[in-house]
């Protein structure tokens, strides 16, 4: 029966055109061979290996800990749409003096810009990951209210 299915299927794909049944032929052929693979598998076995929902929970940080990760996550997203949208404008004009100066000319030309881009870029990432740390020396330690937020270095 299954098989059928497959056929059918298969043959569906081609628009049930004859001059493309024997490409619907194979594919179904293709498909009963995948499909053939799944009847070695035993459901008992496989219902076995499933974690029970304790063991879920266990396994998964707490809500706390993902919300915070989705903050971050978040920051990042607003941080690398805003230097995508800086690089689109920047390109705009730089395709448009390149137009004007001609290739050679715009490479010489260019070089200095590109390297105080760069420059300000890797800044600005800094500040986005590390923090800003002169923002942090004009907190007040001594503040039970304010709580500052202490980022780690990669490993």
């Amino acid at each position: 029966f299954w098989n059928a299915i497959l056929c059918y299927y298969s043959w569906w794909l081609f628009s049930f055109e004859y001059f493309q049944l024997l490409q619907a032929v194979l594919v179904s052929v293709v498909l009963m061979c995948s499909t053939s693979l799944l009847r070695y598998l035993k459901p008992k076995e496989i219902w076995e290996r499933v974690p029970s929902r304790e063991q879920v929970r266990e396994a998964l940080p707490p809500r706390e800990q993902v919300e915070a990760w989705l903050e971050k996550a978040k920051e990042y997203a607003i941080f690398a749409g805003q230097c995508a949208y800086d690089f689109a404008l920047q390109m705009k004009a730089e395709f448009e003096k390149c137009r004007e100066l001609g290739m050679s000319a715009y490479t010489e030309d260019a070089k200095p810009r590109l390297i105080n881009w760069f420059d300000n870029t890797v800044e600005q990432a800094k500040k986005a990951y590390y923090g800003d740390p002169e923002k942090e020396r004009d907190e007040d330690d001594n503040s039970p209210t304010e709580q500052r937020s202490s980022k780690k270095k990669p490993k």
